[in-house]
């Protein structure tokens, strides 16, 4: 009777064994956003979205839409990149998504990309006359410093 009885389970469960408490596989799914700030030749942001997806992860700069630059985000997620381009020039920052984790439980980090920014002068604290005159000035101060150090001894 017992022989009969396993028989027609397993007829009926198409030969597989159930067992009880068995772990599921589990696939996370979060969205991210790209931030993008750009000041003269200078372009930052941050990859937003849960803690999984922020950090280790490559970033694109596009320029007129092609991929000059590849930079990694660090531990909250900011990037940054300088670039030097003709103006006017279009600028965006893509990420194209990772998958993290290990079976069962694996995190996908959905892709993204910035709102695109377009320069058409350089102006403002970060343009590129104004680092010019700001790294003229590193070194004069570095060389008077040598100048009045030498004079004094």
């Amino acid at each position: 009777m017992r022989r009969q009885l396993v028989a027609v389970l397993l007829v009926l469960t198409g030969g597989a064994v159930i067992v009880p408490g068995m772990a599921s596989a589990t696939v996370w799914v979060g969205q991210t956003n790209l931030t993008i700030h750009v000041k003269g030749s200078a372009v930052d942001g941050r990859l937003v979205g849960r803690p999984e997806c922020r950090p280790a992860q490559d970033i694109q700069l596009l320029v007129n839409g092609v991929v000059a630059d590849v930079t990694t985000t660090d531990s909250s997620g900011a990037y940054a990149f300088t670039y030097a381009a003709a103006l006017p020039v279009d600028l965006q920052t893509r990420f194209a998504g990772t998958r993290t984790g290990e079976h069962p439980d694996r995190f996908i980090c959905e892709a993204s990309q910035s709102r695109i920014v377009v320069v058409t002068k350089t102006h403002g604290p970060g343009g590129a006359a104004l680092e010019l005159a700001r790294q003229i000035r590193a070194v004069e101060r570095s060389m008077l410093r040598s100048f009045h150090s030498a004079f004094r001894a």
